[in-house]
């Protein structure tokens, strides 16, 4: 990966379903979902690294427990009778980015919402729930929005955006997609405030649609460009995002790796297509599992 020039300072926070090694069922509580956050980073090589680690760790504590993290956004399984209460767990993969002032946090808030449905297509990773396909990509995101106060998915903290949208991907280099791409969103939407251009138009009703969509189908089929209010191709939408955001990914150095890990993730699929490969051979979730459990935690980097 690149050596990226400072930029903003960003953070991701992971979240992971554990299951118990010899039944795959979901762990008891409190084992049932863990989190891990990784420090201040202005690096996309330093974040890849740290959320390596991290996940090295938590498979570590959680084989004291006999029990497996996976990275996937529902509990695909069916629970009824068990007595973990985490069967309705969500994981997600928040990315928080500093800003300078509260100010320029609630107009970068405003204008990066058109774009949020991208990420969700990009990190689909919830196609199961409670024993089922749900015809979804991103099923988490369903979920969330029946929450009341459920918003767009970016908050405002002090001194961070936080971007909460992405389910937990399985692959490390999604996550730190997710998090490029997202770090880049907030900086071209300050540099955007700060020259007085005024925010993309959003309909609230369009906005939904282009959520619901995206996490109906991932990069399946069509997105909604939500300023033009038509759909899209998903790669289409997503070679968008990223010309959108190409001058903050080249100030940070982080052009040519965000290129790349797009390209691999469009040729390896969304997570939640891979859920489903791994599926549709024997109809069974313990495949999909297995597909989890190994790849959730990557190898410790050589040398």
């Amino acid at each position: 990966m690149s050596t990226a020039i400072p930029l903003r300072a960003f953070g991701v926070e992971e979240e992971f379903l554990l299951v118990d090694a010899a039944t795959w069922l979901p762990a008891p509580v409190p084992l049932a979902r863990v989190s891990t956050g990784t420090p201040a980073l202005h690096d996309l090589d330093d974040l890849r690294a740290t959320l390596a680690g991290l996940r090295r760790r938590v498979a570590s504590e959680a084989e004291r427990h006999a029990a497996v993290p996976l990275a996937t956004a529902t509990n695909p399984f069916r629970t009824d009778g068990h007595p973990a209460p985490g069967a309705g767990f969500t994981c997600g993969c928040h990315v928080q980015v500093a800003v300078e002032s509260p100010e320029e946090g609630a107009a970068v808030v405003e204008r990066i919402r058109p774009w949020l449905p991208v990420l969700i297509a990009l990190a689909a990773n919830s196609p199961f729930w409670r024993g089922a396909d749900t015809d979804y990509a991103s099923y988490r995101t369903q979920v969330l929005g029946r929450r009341p106060g459920a918003g767009v998915g970016a908050a405002l903290g002090s001194p961070t955006v936080e971007v909460r949208v992405a389910d937990v991907p399985i692959e490390v280099d999604d996550a730190v997609l997710v998090a490029a791409l997202a770090r880049a969103l907030v900086h071209v939407a300050a540099q955007g405030w700060r020259e007085g251009r005024p925010p993309a138009p959003v309909r609230p009703e369009v906005a939904r649609l282009a959520t619901w969509r995206a996490s109906r189908s991932g990069l399946a089929a069509v997105l909604v460009d939500v300023p033009g209010r038509r759909p899209l191709p998903a790669r289409l939408m997503v070679a968008r995002l990223v010309a959108h955001v190409q001058d903050a990914l080249e100030e940070a150095g982080d052009l040519v790796t965000v290129q790349e890990l797009v390209a691999d993730l469009m040729g390896r699929g969304t997570g939640a297509a891979r859920q489903r490969d791994a599926y549709r051979d024997r109809g069974r979730l313990d495949d999909v599992v297995r597909l989890l459990a190994g790849r959730t935690v990557p190898l410790a980097l050589a040398g």
